[in-house]
């Protein structure tokens, strides 16, 4: 059995540090510009979550200038319909009151990538979370993906010719500039990676952070993360003491609590430039096991905790704003099989969603 444990980790962590190259890929690279659309893009249906279609007579009639139909933008085809807006806390001039969120967006493939054709509705401070991507995986398991004001995307009025247009995630920019009445209009494109592209994804949820903006989607499509530069897997170098952050790492059987010794781990990060695969552990008799991190370099921390009798576990953690590497990971494995993968941002966590034995 010891054995068999040690192979599974093994080929656990070639896996993980695939997904977690794609993942950084995604996050931190900038996109090849010149990358032309293939037929492994999909356009994704919005029409039956549309709540303002292109065809209709806005407001200030700012949809008459923007390109509707199947367009190919920056390299990717979007089918163009409408509008998708979720809550704000600045109400529209026309005071409706938009939904929280939009769920079961059908999709039913498998795909490396999500490509999003958005903007907001009125301005934030850049740095604020103002909605949730979900991904619904046909195996029941599901991962998450923020959209940061000023690192996504901008109001879709440059309402002043001083108004900034950069973003800073390198897979996000301007894919649209239009006008109307002398305003500015522009709606961003933004590559999201998906974390596990080998399993199938059933359906989309988008849900508002309730931040003061409107969230609006436009258009999405998926496929190919297209060519990205390449980033090696390297080995750690040597750490001075003083750079060096302890992370504590507990296994507890979810029934009971009781500690699981022996339960076999592999764990990565991400870097600016680089994924790292620190290695494969075991926890000791008292079901811990102390890592060392480099202090201020991880972005993004993902580890695969395997114990005999309970399903595999799929943690991720991704660095929001200033904060450091959680001190302690307190990881509950549940008996049977098949894997669960939840996301932890800083102090906000997602629980594991269980699975069905297989």
């Amino acid at each position: 059995m010891k054995t068999q444990l040690g192979n599974q980790i093994k080929k656990s962590a070639y896996g993980w540090l695939s997904a977690m190259l794609l993942l950084l890929a995604a996050s931190s690279m900038a996109v090849d510009s010149n990358a032309q659309p293939s037929g492994y893009f999909s356009t994704v249906d919005l029409r039956p979550h549309y709540d303002l279609l292109a065809d209709e007579s806005s407001q200030f009639g700012m949809w008459e200038v923007v390109p509707k139909g199947l367009r190919n933008l920056d390299g990717v085809p979007y089918q163009i319909g409408g509008m998708i807006r979720l809550y704000g806390q600045i109400p529209p001039p026309h005071q409706t009151v938009y939904r929280d969120k939009v769920e079961n967006i059908t999709v039913g493939k498998k795909f490396a990538a999500l490509h999003l054709l958005h903007g907001t509705g009125w301005t934030a401070e850049d740095g604020v979370e103002i909605a949730t991507v979900v991904l619904n995986y046909t195996d029941g398991s599901r991962s998450s993906v923020p959209i940061i004001y000023g690192e996504h995307v901008r109001d879709w009025w440059k309402r002043e010719k001083t108004s900034p247009d950069h973003v800073t995630d390198p897979n996000s920019k301007i894919a649209w500039e239009g006008a109307h009445r002398g305003v500015g209009l522009r709606f961003y494109q933004t590559t999201l990676c998906n974390p596990y592209p080998d399993t199938e994804v059933r359906t989309i949820d988008i849900v508002s952070s309730r931040s003061a903006v409107t969230p609006a989607i436009v258009a999405m499509s998926i496929g190919p993360a297209r060519r990205m530069a390449q980033r090696i897997a390297q080995e750690i170098p040597q750490q001075n003491p003083d750079d060096v952050t302890l992370v504590k790492v507990n296994v507890l059987d979810a029934a009971t609590g009781t500690p699981l010794a022996k339960a076999g781990f592999n764990v990565g990060f991400c870097e600016e430039t680089t994924c790292r695969y620190l290695g494969a552990y075991q926890t000791d008799a008292t079901g811990e096991k102390v890592l060392k991190f480099p202090t201020k370099q991880v972005r993004s921390v993902g580890m695969t905790v395997l114990a005999d009798g309970y399903t595999s576990e799929e943690i991720s953690w991704y660095k929001q704003g200033d904060e450091q590497i959680p001190s302690e990971f307190i990881v509950i494995m549940n008996k049977g099989t098949g894997v669960n993968k939840s996301v932890r941002k800083g102090e906000k966590i997602e629980a594991p969603i269980p699975m069905p034995e297989l």
